[in-house]
């Protein structure tokens, strides 16, 4: 799971006006003790964290993958990921 975090901090940081690892994110770290603090371009602060049932924001709520919590936490993101999408769909096609 710390390699799940090392790895959206290096995907996702243009994505967000601050994405940066937090915590005991050694690869041999414990994962309850790391996370990544999110900045979103809406001016909102999130600590999300990973554990087997999900990412989170809250203990409650818990997301299959980092991008179905940053689509629910962030409309910026959003736009970005889909513009993005539709840039390797049409660049897909184009090669075909």
């Amino acid at each position: 799971m710390i390699e799940d975090l090392i790895q959206i901090s290096r995907e996702y940081p243009e994505y967000f006006k601050k994405l940066t690892l937090e915590g005991d994110w050694e690869p041999e770290g414990d994962y309850r003790k790391a996370g990544l603090f999110c900045q979103t371009f809406e001016g909102k602060d999130y600590n999300i964290t990973i554990s087997p049932q999900g990412w989170t924001i809250d203990d409650e709520t818990y997301y299959p993958t980092f991008e179905a919590l940053a689509h629910r936490i962030s409309k910026s993101f959003s736009v970005k990921w889909n513009e993005e999408l539709m840039k390797k769909l049409e660049s897909a096609m184009e090669s075909d």
